[in-house]
């Protein structure tokens, strides 16, 4: 998570309401670090928490500037707001609220044999496989499996793996984790209801209570999130108890699923890796939304840059980090019949709109240079390539 002296005020403000909000959650629970499981689904993207608080201050200082006595201004903000973020609201009430579809009554596949002492990776969404499936396909290590969704199992990407590294989540599911989630899942819907009043008090922010801008992101929570985390979390518990695994990896630790495993492996005493699947941008809006860096033991970087990013922003005083490179860019053979030098530049990209300008600088320099060069651009994979086709010889 974020190191606190590099979040705003009012960051840090949100955070511990919702921290305070979780304490409301019943005492059978408690020996579950669920605050740590679910922080970053609690406070954007199942709930919208954080982006409507921003927004509220955003509006509150536009208004300050005004005419208009404080009263009536936070009273005018309140209402703005509550229609500006009606649609918000109703896209909320319509999203899957579930981290991934899982089929509580789908039959166990084939029985597949985890041995004890294996790496076990952890992978939630398709945009993680590929630096996973790339590394256990090219590693001299016979002992390592994959836990995925069934949902995930057409991806292009499994197919550098056999089918006996590949295990389903679903079919580590038993009966009795299946009655502890709906029992919860019940349970949780109560502890919602019967909390409104204390929801109003928590989420009093800016001297006025926001839990009516919140209010359909923290059912959500409450109705799915919180009871799905608590799915995850003991299905890890039961096979970390079960298999007693060397290690458990994840290449994210942001959503709930993957932050479930990593919790059981730590309160178990099992060496737990994140191997970073991606570019870590050091902006403002993007640094709360990459995870847990801390108490790990071991963080896998691409380079010297990954790792300053992390050092600076995030406290990772309890994990080891390792400089490693990326296993989806493996380094290539030297071709010692060329005469001339090429150079090769990797940039990691984003949104055209976003990086459009600094592609065509980057370009425009090495043609300046007059070297001979040979620049990939790296794209998410919910980018279109065709964005960028103008680049393309």
């Amino acid at each position: 998570m974020l190191d606190k002296s590099k979040m705003s005020q009012e960051d840090i403000l949100c955070f511990n309401s919702i921290r305070d909000m979780f304490e409301l959650i019943p005492e059978k629970y408690k020996d579950i670090d669920l605050f740590y499981i679910n922080i970053f689904k609690a406070a954007m993207y199942n709930s919208g928490i954080l982006q409507i608080y921003r927004r509220n201050i955003k509006i509150n200082k536009i208004l300050s500037h005004s005419l208009l006595p404080i009263p009536f201004s936070s009273t005018l903000s309140y209402y703005i707001q509550k229609f500006r973020d009606r649609n918000y609201n109703y896209k909320l009430n319509k999203i899957n609220k579930s981290e991934f579809y899982f089929d509580l009554n789908q039959k166990p596949s084939e029985s597949k044999v985890i041995a004890p002492e294996s790496n076990i990776f952890i992978a939630s969404m398709p945009s993680y496989l590929l630096s996973i499936t790339s590394y256990m396909a090219s590693s001299k290590a016979t002992n390592s499996k994959l836990i995925i969704p069934n949902q995930m199992k057409e991806y292009k990407a499994l197919n550098k793996l056999k089918e006996t590294d590949i295990i389903f989540f679903e079919d580590l599911l038993t009966s009795q984790i299946i009655d502890k989630y709906n029992s919860s899942k019940k349970e949780l819907r109560e502890v919602f209801y019967d909390n409104e009043i204390n929801f109003e008090e928590i989420f009093k922010l800016n001297n006025k209570s926001l839990y009516s801008l919140f209010r359909q992101g923290i059912k959500n929570l409450f109705f799915h999130t919180i009871p799905d985390s608590l799915l995850y979390y003991y299905t890890a518990q039961s096979l970390v108890k079960s298999y007693k695994p060397k290690s458990i990896i994840t290449v994210r630790q942001r959503r709930t699923f993957e932050n479930s495993f990593v919790l059981a492996a730590n309160n178990n005493k099992i060496k737990n890796y994140l191997m970073i699947h991606g570019t870590i941008f050091n902006e403002e809006g993007w640094l709360l939304t990459f995870g847990h860096f801390s108490n790990l033991s071991g963080i896998l970087v691409w380079g010297e840059s990954q790792e300053e990013t992390l050092k600076i922003f995030y406290d990772t005083s309890k994990s080891k980090i390792y400089k490693v490179g990326s296993p989806i860019f493996l380094p290539s053979k030297k071709n010692k019949q060329k005469k001339e030098d090429v150079f090769t530049i990797l940039f990691a990209v984003g949104k055209i709109e976003r990086y459009k300008a600094e592609v065509e600088t980057v370009v425009n320099s090495l043609k300046s240079a007059r070297i001979n060069y040979h620049l990939i651009l790296k794209l998410h994979p919910s980018i279109d390539k065709k964005d960028y086709s103008s680049f393309f010889r």
